[in-house]
């Protein structure tokens, strides 16, 4: 309510609110801490995924031009971004970002990061971007098809719009 969050929002988030052992349990078992790097990247990228980037690429080159024009970003880089954080927007991510975030903000280990991301996230609800039932991501609250935690999406979203 300090943040200027609506009790609407607050209430439909908290409701039913319970700590989703899963999380914890992810939190704890990432993968990109607990294999190596080329055992990490084996598994991350293979021949198929670098060969539908590339068309993907060709497909948007008007709009990733448009992006590097204005921000300075390869348009390679944002196409293995996207294809590495969720295929292609294949896989966004099953859990509720605010249950997902409330649990690793309830934990002791990095509750202030996951706190700010938790409340970013109720804004970006208030502020009407998604709908509750929508608002899908990672274990650890990222969201969308590039996998951007609330503080990035706060910070830098723009709509294509805008671009």
């Amino acid at each position: 309510i300090e943040q200027g969050i609506s009790n609407d929002t607050l209430s439909k988030a908290f409701s039913n609110w319970e700590p989703i052992e899963k999380v914890l349990f992810y939190d704890r078992k990432q993968p990109e801490f607990s294999r190596t790097f080329w055992g990490y990247m084996e598994r991350a990228i293979s021949e198929e995924r670098i060969a539908r980037g590339q068309i993907l690429l060709k497909k948007h080159a008007k709009l990733f031009n448009e992006v590097e024009k204005k921000f300075g970003v390869q348009p390679r880089f944002l196409v293995a971004f996207w294809g590495l954080e969720s295929n292609f927007g294949d896989y966004t991510g099953g859990f509720p970002v605010v249950g997902a975030l409330a649990t690793l903000a309830h934990d002791t280990r990095r509750r202030e990061f996951f706190t700010k991301e938790l409340l970013l996230a109720l804004k970006i609800l208030d502020e009407g971007h998604i709908d509750f039932d929508r608002m899908l991501g990672s274990w650890a609250g990222a969201m969308g098809q590039t996998q951007f935690m609330p503080s990035t999406f706060t910070g830098y979203a723009l709509s294509l719009i805008h671009i």
